[in-house]
């Protein structure tokens, strides 16, 4: 009924369909490997990343952890010395107001003289109307109070030691009592002395009780008159 005839060779019509196969099978493996393979490859590793950043996390909230413990182990240490300074603090205060007597201190080439406010209250002074100038503090000193004080602190530079003298003090109201001035040499970082600080203490009661007990020494008491120990301590 018919014949068939080829135009070309068989082996070449193979050798084609044999590369379509060849081609068609290497791009259906590189599109695997595309969607299949490396995909997974990479959230494999990302996987593995997330799971060593997780870990490195842990480490570091761990450390965080033991670092909060420790500051807050700090922060209670520093209340309860906080509270310790506090509780000493009041004491000392307590013990000032107890022992009449008040901190100053001074630095050379300044205009005013710094005290403490329990000075305030011990001398009678208002802190806003008497400003503690030095000219307002020397002038407040009686007799030649001031010279001996400033003798001593003169003393205290020359042998670096604290030193106390007796004075007699004007207070606020204008009454006069007895004060001892106390004096050690005030120094910055460096050594350098840069002023004085000390103390001022108020033996108006002491004072008076050794008045009292010279006059029962050595005055009579009834009429008033020297009696023979003064005599004796006199011609002495």
């Amino acid at each position: 009924v018919g014949s068939i005839a080829r135009s070309a060779s068989l082996d070449s019509l193979m050798r084609r369909l044999g590369l379509v196969a060849l081609f068609s099978g290497l791009l259906g493996l590189c599109t695997y490997l595309a969607v299949r393979i490396f995909p997974l490859r990479v959230l494999d590793r990302t996987l593995s990343n997330l799971a060593g950043a997780n870990e490195i996390i842990h480490e570091k909230n761990a450390d965080l952890e033991s670092q909060n413990r420790a500051l807050l182990e700090r922060e209670a240490a520093l209340r309860s010395t906080e509270a310790i300074l506090q509780h000493r603090s009041d004491q000392l205060v307590e013990a000032q107001l107890l022992g009449r007597i008040g901190d100053w201190s001074y630095r050379f080439g300044e205009s005013t003289i710094t005290w403490a406010p329990e000075l305030y209250d011990l001398l009678g002074y208002d802190a806003e109307s008497f400003g503690c100038s030095h000219e307002a503090v020397m002038a407040a000193y009686v007799g030649d109070s001031a010279q001996r004080v400033l003798a001593s602190q003169a003393e205290v530079i020359r042998t670096g030691e604290p030193k106390g003298v007796d004075v007699k003090f004007r207070r606020g109201d204008g009454s006069i009592g007895d004060f001892v001035v106390k004096s050690k040499v005030l120094k910055n970082e460096q050594g350098l002395t840069v002023g004085f600080s000390g103390t001022i203490q108020d033996i108006s009661d002491r004072k008076a009780a050794e008045e009292q007990l010279e006059s029962l020494a050595y005055y009579d008491p009834l009429t008033g008159l020297a009696n023979r120990a003064l005599f004796r301590r006199e011609i002495n």
